[in-house]
């Protein structure tokens, strides 16, 4: 892999951190982008709280591949 033209950092691996993690990286055009994410927790993990997604985002995540 050839050196990032851009570093983007991300503060929060919560719902919206991740999807703009991925969004950058996952969709940058020449795959140049290097994504940091910062998150005050030691680790990522699910902790069984229920969100409410409307259609349009949900869409999104599911694009994504998200969905599970």
């Amino acid at each position: 892999m050839s050196t990032p033209k851009l570093t983007v950092a991300i503060c929060g691996g919560g719902v919206a951190g991740l999807a703009a993690a991925i969004s950058i990286a996952h969709f940058s055009p020449a795959k140049d982008i290097k994504v940091d994410i910062y998150e005050a927790k030691e680790a990522l993990a699910e902790i069984g709280a229920g969100i409410g997604v409307w259609p349009r985002p949900w869409a999104v995540l599911k694009a994504f591949g998200l969905q599970d």
